[in-house]
């Protein structure tokens, strides 16, 4: 018996391998489940350059370590090959430019040298290269890591932890205890006329304990409910903390993104809220939330404004989100449009869209709203989705400003207002800026003013000269602006003509004089730089539209359209239709897409017709230009349809007679025949009876001459 067993030891055991090997895999259970863990720790930080000031870019490497004493076989070393963290920073003081990492995982034993025993050790490092991370200040640079493990299959995440490190220290210094808004998590929503609980996640770079947080919001219709609006959070081995607010929001409230002011720890920070409707279509598109690459704005400074858009109910197409409120004198586009367009977003999909933003060199601080308006082909006009609220740290009112007061603030002119003519301006086309000037300033007048308009030295050598000023100077003087008055110029600017379609800035530079207390002050200057969108002329051509006939009822006729893009700018959402009589086909509607520059193609539709006659119809092609207006172009074709071709049918009924017989019977003709055959027998027969006999006589005659010839002589 014992001898049986060890016999079929080695066939259990190629069993249990095979098994193994062919059956499904233990860890795709892990896999579904996804392992609870803690958050690494980053033993290391090194920023390269050490000393980073604002302004400047600089290299990161973090070494990340996990220890695991779990001791069964769902540790997080043994289920991970590699990890994807991505990348944010909460409190905005760094712009982070790629966010997305992959690193792979080499877990090894814990031993007595590592000082831990009986686990595993989880260690791996990230780099992030200089060109992804720019110090913006002035607070500390805090970085936020969310990092999720994966086994071969990407699908496969087994864990998901955030833990976060300060990387560059404050302008004190040292690194600063604060609370930080999760910009992770979702902006928490409320409805218009409604009583509910929000919760704004809060994370913590080193509180602890109790902390009080006083809660502000300055949107009037939005309220507490309870008595006091101070909120007392517990900071201890945990990092994060959800603070609650049992809000009211007036009917009345606009539905849009609200900010709500946080103190605590010592510290200021700007959570969001978000407010729908009341009787918000809950199938339509509607802003989700918004996120900026840095908080606040410095004014000056160029940021990206995330908007987060979801569609709610059926399909929708050409989706364009529009900020219509942009103005120079606050927040303005850096090089881009105030609008973009999403080709298509499905039914119950979310899409992100980012505008490249920039807050004006002198504004005060505060939140600025900029309003979000959206429309698409299932919409029958535009509407507001809300506003978003921008907060800008400034200098402008600061110091005791008071223009009425006659303090010694000096005198600033800006760009109130100005326009190009339309919504964009066509390259080789000349166009009229015009443009309204204001003295800022109640107390002192501008002195000897010179203003420049040309193009920003930021732009590239290609686009330096995108405007160019035509048949007159690019400099104004003015000898006096009078406190608070209001002045225009225009000039007249020549666009590139090959100039490539996008918005380009035209900077107006300021040197002036102004006596300030009694005192001259000469050397005063300013800037500002405007964006004008720049198209080039809209060249899509359209040939006629061809159609080969004339047809046989039930035969089919092929329609061409041949279109070509001769402009130097991109036409969108090219549609063809067809309409018409007497003909049918299944490209009634067809969507071509976007028409690239210098790109061309054909369009071609198979049309049956329904009776005979003729097929009269016309193609009706759509398209936005580079501007978003729809132009529309239509072709008509006809074609002959003449009847379908019968071939003759036999009729198995009819019998056809067969031609009568003429001349002789048959017994006749045979007859005839054997009597022509007798007499030529006959006739043969006589005629070499005659040739016999006109043989012999002449052989008999030539015997008689040759007996009465003489025997010799002349004669013979």
């Amino acid at each position: 018996m014992k001898r049986t067993h060890k016999a079929a030891a080695p066939l259990l055991a190629l069993c249990l391998v095979c098994a193994a090997l062919l059956g499904p895999r233990p860890q795709a259970v892990w896999a579904a489940s996804k392992l609870e863990c803690s958050a690494p720790v980053v033993t290391e930080a090194v920023v390269d350059p050490s000393g980073v000031t604002a302004g400047s870019p600089f290299g990161l490497k973090l070494t990340f370590t996990q220890y695991e004493q779990t001791a069964d076989d769902k540790k997080l070393g043994n289920q991970a090959d590699y990890a994807e963290i991505s990348v944010a920073c909460p409190n905005g003081n760094v712009q982070v430019n790629s966010s997305k990492y992959t690193v792979q995982l080499s877990p090894y034993e814990a031993d007595s040298d590592s000082g831990e025993t009986g686990g595993i050790i989880l260690q791996y490092v990230l780099y992030i290269p200089e060109q992804n991370l720019r110090y913006v200040g002035p607070g500390p640079g805090t970085l936020r890591f969310t990092i999720s493990y994966f086994e071969n299959q990407k699908d496969d995440r087994i864990a998901r932890v955030t833990t976060q490190k300060t990387v560059v220290q404050g302008a004190s210094g040292t690194e600063e205890s604060t609370l930080l808004v999760d910009a992770s998590s979702p902006i928490p929503t409320i409805r218009a006329g409604e009583d509910a609980t929000v919760n704004i996640p809060l994370v913590s770079n080193g509180v602890t304990g109790d902390v009080q947080v006083s809660v502000s919001v300055a949107q009037q219709g939005i309220s507490f409910t309870t008595a006091g609006s101070v909120y007392t959070l517990s900071f201890g081995s945990q990092r994060r903390a959800t603070l609650p607010l049992r809000l009211h929001v007036d009917g009345e409230v606009p539905p849009g993104v609200y900010p709500v002011t946080l103190r605590a720890a010592g510290n200021e920070l700007v959570a969001y809220l978000r407010v729908t409707g009341g009787g918000e279509n809950a199938g339509s598109l509607a802003l989700e939330s918004f996120r900026l690459d840095r908080s606040p704005v410095q004014e000056g400074q160029n940021f990206a404004l995330t908007l987060v858009l979801r569609n709610n109910g059926e399909d929708q197409s050409n989706v364009v989100v529009a900020l219509p409120s942009l103005d120079t004198a606050s927040i303005s586009a850096n090089g881009t449009m105030d609008r973009q367009t999403l080709e298509e977003l499905k039914a119950g999909q979310a899409a992100e869209v980012t505008f490249s933003l920039s807050a004006n060199a002198s504004m005060a601080s505060g939140n600025y709203p900029l309003e979000v308006q959206l429309s698409a082909d299932g919409m029958e006009a535009p509407v507001s989705a809300g506003k978003v609220f921008i907060p800008v740290r400034g200098t402008a009112g600061q110091s005791g400003e008071d223009p009425d007061a006659g303090d010694s603030s000096k005198p600033q002119i800006i760009i109130q207002r100005y326009d190009y003519g339309g919504q964009s301006v066509v390259g080789g086309q000349e166009f009229l800026l015009k443009m309204d000037f204001r003295n800022t300033s109640r107390a002192y007048a501008i002195e000897n003013l010179k203003m420049t308009i040309g193009n920003p030295a930021s732009e590239g050598e290609g686009d330096g000269s995108a405007f160019t000023p035509a048949n007159s100077s690019n400099t104004f003087f003015v000898e006096r602006v009078a406190p608070g008055e209001v002045f225009s110029q225009e000039i007249a600017l020549f666009p590139k003509a090959d100039a490539a379609p996008k918005s380009y800035g035209v900077t107006v530079r300021y040197t002036y004089e102004a006596v300030v207390d009694g005192k001259r002050m000469a050397d005063l200057s300013g800037e500002e730089t405007i964006a004008i969108p720049l198209t080039q002329p809209d060249r899509f051509e359209i040939q006629d539209a061809t159609i080969y006939g004339p047809i046989m009822l039930g035969d089919t006729a092929y329609l061409n359209i041949d279109y070509v893009n001769k402009g130097k700018s991109t036409v969108y959402n090219v549609t063809i239709a067809l309409e018409g009589e007497n003909f049918t086909s299944g490209e009634m509607s067809s969507y071509v897409g976007n028409v690239e520059s210098g790109s061309s193609d054909y369009f071609e539709a198979s049309l049956s017709a329904l009776a005979e006659g003729m097929i009269t119809g016309r193609a009706v092609i759509t398209y936005e230009d580079a501007n978003g207006i729809a132009k529309e172009v239509s072709k008509d074709f006809s074609c002959e349809v003449m009847p379908a071709y019968e071939p003759p049918i036999d009729d198995p009924g009819m019998v056809e007679p067969l031609p009568e017989e003429t001349g002789m019977p048959q017994w006749a003709v045979y007859t005839v025949a054997g009597a022509g055959a007798a007499v030529a027998i006959a006739s043969l027969i006589g005629v070499r009876k005659l040739q016999k006999l006109r043989r012999r006589r002449i052989e008999e005659e030539e015997e008689s001459y040759e007996e009465a010839a003489p025997p010799g002589g002349d004669d013979a």
